[in-house]
C-alpha cells in the first residue's frame, strides 16, 4: 500500500474511527455504506472488519478513542494515478469521504486521484460529515519514453598546420574521448592532390601559391574537420642536406636528446674534414651529450617551418636551439623605409613565435632555446645609408627582432631566450665588435665556445625533472643489442652517479636462453636469465667481459617466468661501484668501476617480451640533495 500510505496520514486524536483500506492497487467499493462485512463471513456487528478480511492498520482490534484526521502532501507525475481511502469507519457507520481538488491539474474519479498538468502545487480537500483536511499535490513532468542518446564522446584530430606539395606530409591522428565509441576514420579533402594515406596528410602537384585545404575525418559515429596549409618548396640544396639527416641522425639511439635547427650556424652536413662547415668543434664543445646538428644553410624561417615536419619532431628531442632569422632580416631591402622595414621584421617574428609554440604544443616536454640574431661584422657605425654594407639591417632589424624574441620568451617556462647576438655587438648595439667573428656572418671557434658557455649556463638554471617514459621490448631471438632501450638524461648518456628505479613485467617468453640485460657497456651487464632454458630466470652478470650465469652466481632471488613476475629493480651508481637491487634486496654489486667502463645505460631482452614502467631516474648532477638521499635509503656510502 505504498501510494496509499503516502497519501493519508490518519491520527487518531479526538474521535473514534476506523480506516477502511484496501490491499495495494485495489480501489475499496463504497457502493452500500451501510454493509461493513465480508461477504465471505458472518455478519457480526460486534466485530470491525474491513474488505477481504484485512485487519485495521493497527493489525488487531483496537478500543475506539477521540480522534482527528489528516493527510500528508505527495508527489506525481504527469499520466500518473494513484488509489484513494474513500470510507472512514466510525465506531458501527462508515463515512463517505469526499476528495475535491482545487486546479485542473489534478482530477477525482473513480476512487483514484489522477495528474493532469505540471504544478508546483494544487490543493485536494477531503471531507466527511462534521470533518475536514487537505493535501497539498506537486506535479512533474511525464518521465520521459525516448532512450536516452548515448553518450559518443568527441573525435579529436591532430594534424600539421603546414605541408610541403611533394614531400612525405605530416601526421593525422584521430583520438576519442570514449574509446567505447572508437571506430574507423575515413578521410576526404576539398582540393585536389591533398589527401591523408597511411596516417599522413600528403600534397602532390604544383601550388602556386599557398592553398588552404579542408580535411573532413569521418567515423561511425563522429565528424570533424580541419585545415592544412599547403605550399611548394623548392629548395634543392636543402632537400640533399634534409635527406642526409634523415638518412644518418634521425635513429632510435640518437632520439631523446638536444638538437639545434635553424640556419647555416647550425649545418650539421659533414665536410670531408668529418666536422660541420662552420661550429668545427662541435663534437668537443658536447662531448658525451646526445647532441645533433640539423641546420640548414640559407635557411629561412619558411625552411625552418618545412624541415620541422621531417627532423625535429621524428627526432622527440627535450631540448631545442633555435636559431633563425639572421637571413631573414639581413635579406630585407636596405633602403626600405623604417616603417616597412620594422613590419617586415614583426611578421618575421611572428612566423618564429608560431613555430616555437607549435613545438610545445607537439613535444609538450620540450625546453626550446631561441639565440638573438647577429650582425654583419662588415658593417660599421660609419656606415649610415650605405645599402651594401647591411647597415639598417645590423643596427636596426637585427636588434629589433631580437627584442621581439626576448619579449615572447619572457615569462615562458619552457622557451628561454639567449643574446648570442650580443657577442658581435657593444654593449649599446652602436658598433659591431669583430672579436667573435670568424668570417662576416659566422662565428669563431672561440665565438663558438661562448656561444657553448651561454647556453650551458641556462641550461643549468632549469629545474630539471627527469622523464623517463614507459616502455615495452617485444618477446623475440632478435639479438638483445637490437631491442636494448637506451636511458639517457639531458640529451647526455648515463655513466656515474645516479639512481634509476623501475618495474619490470614479463609478458611472454620462450623457454630458449631466455634473458633481460641491464647494461652499461659491451662488458658490463647485470642480467636476469635462464641459461638453462627451464622457464626459471635467476641473477647473473657479464663482469669486465666474463659471463656469469643464474646457475654459478650463488644469487637465490629466482623469477618462474610463466609466471608473468612483476620485478621492482633499482639501480645505483656511484662514481666508483654500481649496485642491483630486485624488490628491494641487494643482488650484486660491482666494485672499482669509472665513466670510462660505464659508458651508457640500456635495458634490453631475448626470448622474452617485458614492459617497463614506473620509472624513476635522480642525477647527482642535477639534483644532489635527491642522490644523497637516495643513497642513503639503500645504505650506500660514498
Amino acid at each position: 500500500m505504498k501510494k496509499l500510505l503516502l497519501l493519508l496520514l490518519v491520527l487518531l486524536l479526538s474521535m473514534s474511527f476506523m480506516l477502511v483500506g484496501c490491499d495495494e492497487g485495489e480501489v475499496p467499493d463504497d457502493s452500500n455504506p451501510d454493509e461493513n462485512t465480508n461477504p465471505d463471513e458472518d455478519s457480526n456487528p460486534d466485530e470491525d472488519s474491513t474488505p477481504d478480511g484485512d485487519s485495521t492498520p493497527g493489525g488487531e482490534d483496537e478500543t475506539p478513542v477521540e480522534a482527528s484526521f489528516a493527510f500528508g502532501d505527495i508527489t506525481m507525475r504527469v499520466g500518473e494515478s494513484i488509489p484513494l481511502i474513500t470510507v472512514l469507519k466510525d465506531g458501527n457507520a462508515n463515512r463517505t469521504l469526499t476528495y475535491t481538488a482545487g486546479g485542473s491539474q489534478v482530477s477525482v474519479s473513480g476512487g483514484k486521484l489522477t495528474a493532469k498538468a505540471v504544478t508546483s502545487g494544487v490543493t485536494v480537500s477531503v471531507s466527511t460529515t462534521g470533518f475536514s483536511a487537505s493535501f497539498t499535490v506537486k506535479v512533474l513532468a511525464a518521465a520521459s519514453t525516448t532512450p536516452e542518446a548515448p553518450n559518443y564522446g568527441q573525435m579529436t584530430i591532430t594534424h600539421p598546420k603546414k605541408i610541403y606539395t611533394n614531400y612525405s606530409g605530416g601526421e593525422v591522428v584521430a583520438s576519442f574521448s570514449n574509446p567505447d565509441y572508437a571506430t574507423g576514420v575515413v578521410y576526404s579533402s576539398d582540393t585536389d592532390g591533398v589527401y591523408v594515406q597511411n596516417g599522413k596528410v600528403t600534397a602532390r602537384g604544383v601550388f602556386h601559391r599557398d592553398t588552404v585545404a579542408t580535411i573532413t575525418a569521418k567515423s561511425e559515429y563522429h565528424t570533424a574537420t580541419f585545415k592544412v596549409t599547403v605550399s611548394t618548396y623548392t629548395s634543392r640544396s636543402a632537400e640533399t642536406k634534409v635527406g642526409y639527416y634523415e638518412r644518418e641522425k634521425i635513429k632510435p639511439e640518437n632520439q631523446g636528446g638536444i638538437i639545434f635547427v635553424g640556419d647555416s650556424y647550425f649545418d650539421g652536413y659533414l665536410g670531408d674534414d668529418g666536422k660541420p662547415p662552420f661550429w668545427k668543434e662541435f663534437a668537443t664543445d658536447f662531448a658525451g651529450v646526445n647532441a645533433h646538428l640539423f641546420g640548414l644553410s640559407g635557411s629561412e624561417i619558411a625552411d625552418l617551418e618545412m624541415v620541422s615536419e621531417r627532423v625535429v619532431y621524428p627526432m622527440k628531442p627535450t631540448e631545442i636551439v633555435v636559431h633563425i632569422g639572421f637571413n631573414d632580416v639581413h635579406g630585407l631591402n636596405q633602403t626600405l623605409s623604417d616603417s616597412e622595414a620594422f613590419a617586415k621584421v614583426d611578421a618575421i617574428a611572428s612566423r618564429i613565435q608560431a613555430l616555437l609554440n607549435e613545438y610545445k604544443e607537439k613535444l609538450p616536454d620540450v625546453h626550446v632555446y631561441y639565440l638573438g640574431v647577429e650582425g654583419k661584422r662588415s658593417a660599421s657605425s660609419t656606415q649610415q645609408g650605405t645599402a651594401s654594407a647591411h647597415y639598417n639591417s645590423t643596427f636596426k632589424y637585427a636588434p629589433r627582432l631580437s627584442d621581439k624574441m626576448k619579449a615572447f620568451a619572457n615569462g615562458k617556462d619552457w622557451c628561454t631566450f639567449i643574446d648570442t647576438g650580443a657577442l658581435t655587438y657593444n654593449s649599446g648595439r652602436t658598433d659591431i665588435v669583430t672579436t667573435y667573428y670568424g668570417d662576416n656572418s659566422h662565428l669563431s671557434v672561440a665565438g663558438y665556445q661562448q656561444l657553448t658557455k651561454l647556453l650551458n649556463n641556462e641550461r643549468a638554471k632549469r629545474p630539471v625533472v627527469p622523464v623517463v617514459n614507459d616502455f615495452s621490448i617485444a618477446n623475440s631471438s632478435t639479438s638483445i643489442q637490437n631491442t636494448a632501450h637506451y636511458i639517457k638524461y639531458m640529451g647526455s648518456n648515463l655513466t656515474t652517479d645516479y639512481v634509476l628505479e623501475g618495474e619490470i613485467s614479463v609478458t611472454d617468453f620462450t623457454k630458449n636462453n631466455s634473458h633481460i640485460q641491464l647494461r652499461f657497456s659491451q662488458n658490463w651487464r647485470f642480467l636476469l636469465w635462464d641459461s638453462n632454458s627451464d622457464g626459471t630466470a635467476g641473477v647473473g652478470w657479464t663482469e669486465n667481459g666474463t659471463n656469469t650465469n643464474e646457475l654459478n652466481s650463488g644469487v637465490s632471488k629466482n623469477y618462474k617466468l610463466a609466471d608473468k613476475p612483476k620485478i621492482k629493480f633499482t639501480v645505483a651508481v656511484t662514481n666508483n661501484d654500481a649496485y642491483l637491487y630486485l624488490d628491494g634486496t641487494l643482488v650484486k654489486k660491482f666494485s672499482n668501476v669509472s665513466s670510462s667502463t660505464l659508458e651508457y645505460f640500456n635495458i634490453g631482452a631475448q626470448n622474452v617480451g617485458i614492459s617497463v614502467k614506473n620509472i624513476t631516474l635522480t642525477v647527482k648532477k642535477y639534483s644532489a640533495t635527491d642522490y644523497s638521499a637516495k643513497l642513503s635509503s639503500l645504505g650506500i656510502t660514498y
